[in-house]
């Protein structure tokens, strides 16, 4: 697959309900509108990967990352990273929750881990909860917290 072939871009109101769909199937919270900004990547017009910039009060995390299985391995992950991250707004503080098994490929883009002394938003530490209780249930697997490395120096000291 060339880059060419790829199209990445902001998913319409109309195209979520694909998108949800897609989420529900693998325990994923649904795309809200206005919180959620949810990104596309399509192959030839079928929808190959999902991604989205969540607007909390506090800070922004981009997650809900999604690569349709026959489409693993050609760069899709890779290219919606880059194009989400530069929808990113500058002065917003960034978290990524991936599963921890992913860590590794969102700190080869930019991201590191959460520091002991890092002060982490209310709204994120929310979201890692309910990450929690999703793996108390089984549906899933261990995750991390990282931080876009720009914000590094945006992070206050814990007090």
């Amino acid at each position: 697959m060339g880059p060419r072939e790829l199209e990445l871009r902001e998913l319409e109101d109309d195209e979520l309900d694909e998108a949800n769909r897609i989420y529900a199937r693998i325990d994923f919270a649904p795309s809200v509108r206005p919180r959620d900004r949810t990104f596309g990547a399509s192959l030839r017009g079928v929808l190959v990967g999902l991604a989205r910039i969540n607007a909390y009060r506090d800070a922004t995390e981009i997650g809900g990352f999604w690569t349709d299985p026959d489409s693993r391995g050609q760069g899709v992950a890779t290219a919606l990273l880059r194009h989400v991250i530069e929808r990113v707004p500058d002065d917003r503080r960034c978290f990524c929750i991936p599963f921890a098994h992913l860590a590794g490929f969102y700190r080869a883009h930019g991201f590191r881990d959460v520091a002991a002394e890092d002060l982490v938003p209310t709204s994120i530490l929310e979201k890692v909860a309910w990450c929690a209780r999703q793996r108390q249930a089984g549906k899933y697997p261990p995750i991390a917290l990282l931080t876009l490395a720009r914000d590094a120096t945006q992070l206050p000291p814990r007090e």
